[in-house]
């Protein structure tokens, strides 16, 4: 029993594949976007035996996809990423001001602290110094 032949496409992409033998895609933006592929039929060496050898592709298989549904799963996976990024940002900075606070704000606090008891004990003895030196009367 013989098929009836498809209508005949008068696609550049459907051309291309049959000349070439390879595949040929388009985006299509028809109010949404669409992948379609054109993937060319081989006439291979197994193949010869019932479609013969007097062409190298035996047809085109043309495949579309929407796009949509691909692209709401990566605006959302793209979104979680961002939120993990930010959470990460977040978090490594705040470890990072823990950090800095416990190893350098809290020993530099102590040497200030340190640093202002030398200079009272300093001015202190500096101020009884003087008084002993005018009561002995080595001062002006």
């Amino acid at each position: 029993m013989r098929r009836q032949p498809g209508a005949r496409l008068s696609n550049s992409y459907f051309t291309r594949a049959v000349q070439t033998a390879e595949s040929q895609e388009t985006y299509e933006f028809n109010g949404s976007r669409t992948l379609t592929l054109f993937q060319p039929l081989r006439n291979r060496k197994e193949c010869h035996d019932c479609h013969g050898e007097d062409h190298k592709v035996r047809g085109v298989v043309r495949i579309s996809l929407g796009l949509d549904e691909l692209d709401a799963e990566l605006r959302t996976a793209r979104n979680r990423q961002a939120g993990v990024a930010l959470l990460t940002i977040l978090g490594v900075s705040a470890a990072l001001i823990a950090f800095m606070r416990r190893v350098l704000l809290r020993p530099l606090g102590r040497v200030i602290i340190a640093a202002q008891q030398i200079a009272r004990v300093t001015l202190m003895l500096a101020s009884t110094l003087r008084i002993r030196m005018r009561s002995a009367g080595w001062a002006r």
